[in-house]
């Protein structure tokens, strides 16, 4: 699963390995609350990530880190809703250990993670995309108005 080039993981096959995984989370821990932070919202918001970072000609890197993230964004309300953050932070670490991904990414992740749900403004390019693709899709494609954690 790595590039020979530079050894690092392949982020292209981590993202689908991820998208496959978090659809069977979300089969396995069914919950009425889950309204909106459910398996199509991370969908939809891993698609705007990619919309807005082609759009802004984001560097792939870049990109798909920020791709990543938006999977674990509701993923955390799946796995515990009174604490989201430290269950999305939980399985990012599980998940990267898994496939073996570089500390560096998992830091890089793990910093979108904590400043979208603590609700910080993003500094990063990773950061941005996540906010905004959080922004567009659940705020206002859903017509809300207002955080949602």
């Amino acid at each position: 699963m790595g590039d020979i080039k530079t050894g690092k993981v392949n982020l292209v096959e981590l993202l689908q390995q991820l998208s496959a995984y978090m659809l069977e989370l979300f089969n396995r821990t069914p919950d009425a609350r889950l309204v909106f932070h459910n398996y199509e919202l991370a969908e939809r918001m891993a698609a705007t990530v990619r919309e807005i970072a082609e759009t802004d000609g984001i560097d792939p890197e870049t990109a798909q880190l920020a791709e990543l993230a938006s999977w674990f964004v509701p993923a955390g309300f799946a796995l515990d809703y009174r604490v989201p953050l430290q269950a999305s932070l939980k399985e990012v670490r599980a998940f990267f250990q898994a496939h073996r991904c570089e500390e560096d990414r998992r830091v890089r992740l793990v910093q979108c993670l904590q400043t979208l749900l603590s609700r910080h403004t993003p500094a990063s390019a990773e950061e941005r995309l996540v906010s905004d693709a959080y922004l567009i899709e659940g705020l206002l494609r859903e017509g809300r108005s207002g955080w949602l954690f």
